[in-house]
């Protein structure tokens, strides 16, 4: 287990799967709208939504989000190796 970047619980699985989780309260339910995307059917990401008021914040968004330009994901892809590489570096 470990946090990622965003400040997310993040748990690995064999083969090489994630499980990413956000634990909140009622009064966060409205931060799901500044959410680019869901990126999974909204019945496969609520554990528990006892209002119905997560599913509904969770059906407004886009299932994918607008990706970035090439230039930019290539350069956020680049930023990325070339940081786990100096990390990975001994000293």
């Amino acid at each position: 287990m470990t946090v990622n970047e965003f400040g997310a619980p993040v748990a690995f699985f064999p083969g090489l799967l994630r499980g990413e989780f956000h634990f909140a309260g009622t009064a966060d339910i409205a931060s799901v709208a500044t959410w680019p995307a869901r990126g999974a059917p909204t019945g496969r990401m609520i554990v528990t939504d006892r209002t119905g008021a997560l599913r509904a914040a969770l059906d407004a968004l886009p299932h994918r989000p607008v990706l970035p330009a090439p230039a930019e994901l290539c350069g956020r892809i680049a930023n990325w190796l070339v940081l786990t590489h100096r990390v990975a570096l001994p000293g």
